[in-house]
């Protein structure tokens, strides 16, 4: 009877133990950065964690960062999608957040960002394009991953900020580059130098219409007859045409797909 009791004791243990990890295994996130590809060193996958991790948190919208060196048979759109929904990224009942996919494929090498919830509204199709010139012309294609990575987690910043005022970055209304000291003192250098170039030639031309007067002794030469003229334009009347602009056809805005969980994305790519 004891061996039993004691049997049955360790047994209601380890079940004990096992129901109070469940809950700890269910409510663990997934890593919002996923270097599959090791394009990261330790250090920079640690640094993009921790930036990451805290503008997700403080603007309440996933930022979430994944590499890979195979799309395991899938386009690279719907491994963006899948990956995302799949690992429950996402604020909120709408799952807001983006995710930056960098694929190393051989069949297809590209960048591509996944947006969902508000990161449609946010990251318009205009903006996506702005946002990879950024990322795959300013680093992937010089193979600079990290540099890619860390701009992404800086324009998701700036583009869910922006497109909280109301007026998200779109066709017409994309980010202004700033004027820095720099550009200021270019800009005065170019303003002088010009100004000098035209003076210069002013003044040559107006010496060049001086030469070809000589002096004289008298007035004589100067004694022409008076002959006045006058002209007078009449403005009668004028026509205004009002022609009526429709606005309402225009570009902008984000294109959504669904995913294979039934989810709406928005996204974009491109190639490096």
């Amino acid at each position: 009877m004891k061996k039993l009791r004691r049997c049955i004791l360790l047994l209601l243990s380890v079940l004990l133990m096992f129901s109070m990890q469940v809950p700890v295994l269910a409510d663990e996130e997934a890593p919002r950065v996923v270097d599959d590809a090791g394009l990261f060193t330790e250090d920079e996958a640690a640094a993009l964690t921790d930036k990451v991790d805290t503008l997700s948190e403080e603007l309440e919208f996933d930022i979430v960062i994944v590499t890979t060196n195979t799309l395991d048979g899938k386009d690279h759109v719907a491994y963006a999608d899948d990956y995302y929904d799949d690992n429950g990224y996402g604020y909120g009942d709408d799952r807001d957040g983006a995710l930056l996919l960098i694929s190393l494929d051989p069949d297809d090498r590209v960048a591509y960002i996944s947006t969902r919830g508000f990161g449609i509204t946010a990251m318009t199709d205009a903006g996506i394009d702005y946002m990879l010139d950024k990322i795959v012309d300013g680093h992937l294609k010089d193979e600079d991953y990290y540099g890619a990575a860390d701009t992404f987690a800086d324009l998701s910043e700036q583009f869910v900020n922006q497109a909280m005022t109301g007026e998200p970055y779109d066709t017409g209304n994309m980010p202004k580059k700033p004027f820095t000291a720099g550009v200021l003192v270019r800009f005065i250098i170019v303003a002088i130098i010009a100004g000098l170039i035209v003076g210069f030639c002013v003044i040559a031309w107006l010496g060049a219409d001086m030469k070809s007067v000589k002096a004289q002794k008298n007035a004589r030469n100067y004694e022409k007859g008076l002959v006045l003229s006058r002209s007078q334009d009449l403005f009668l009347y004028r026509t205004v045409s009002k022609v009526h602009i429709d606005r309402s056809s225009g570009g902008g805005g984000s294109s959504v797909h669904t995913s294979s969980s039934g989810a709406s994305h928005g996204g974009g790519g491109r190639s490096f």
